[in-house]
């Protein structure tokens, strides 16, 4: 993450960047999609300071403000109010609810449930059984990438918004995300 400091009516002491830097790695490790943070710091009549902060990631963006009597209180201000954002982000992104039209879920499950009787029929190996319900609220294929960047699940189903169509998301073994999208003909 880049960190770029900009004074206003005050000079950049060194212990002034050490702190920027020390509080803002601790936003980081929050949510690690975060490139690049901005950061003003202005005295107004040489008793409050007040600290702004930008952070810039790859699917968000988060801005806070505080003053402080001194220039390290206020930089402790701004970053709890960072922290409280990125935390409130990531459990709106985690937290969606999913829904999908009632005629949708019983055609899938019902595909599924065909699917699952010949596996069962064809079976050699020994196959662990895991039902979960679910009814995913259709998404982009960029919102799902990101919830599931996000996540620390091996697996994400859910409805691509656009071609109104279940769709996985997985870890490959590499590390990259595959992308299962059925084509039904």
């Amino acid at each position: 993450m880049e960190i770029y400091i900009n004074m206003r009516n005050l000079d950049l002491t060194d212990d002034i960047y050490r702190y920027v830097h020390k509080k803002l790695s601790k936003a980081e490790h929050f949510y690690n999609g975060i490139t690049e943070a901005h950061v003003i710091i202005e005295t107004i009549k040489y008793h409050t300071y007040t600290v702004e902060v930008s952070l810039l990631g790859r699917h968000a963006a988060f801005h806070a403000q505080a003053d402080g009597e001194t220039v390290f209180s206020a930089i402790d201000g701004v970053v709890d109010k960072i922290e409280k954002q990125v935390r409130r982000y990531k459990e709106r992104i985690k937290g969606r609810k999913h829904k999908l039209p009632q005629r949708e879920v019983v055609m899938e499950l019902s595909q599924t449930a065909e699917i699952r009787e010949k596996m069962e029929d064809e079976e050699e190996e020994e196959v662990v059984r895991v039902t979960d319900k679910f009814a995913p609220k259709p998404m982009s294929l960029d919102e799902a990438i990101m919830q599931f960047k996000l996540s620390d699940d091996d697996l994400l189903v859910f409805v691509n918004s656009q071609t109104n169509s279940v769709n996985v998301l997985f870890r490959m073994r590499n590390g990259k995300i595959g992308w299962i999208e059925p084509v039904f003909d």
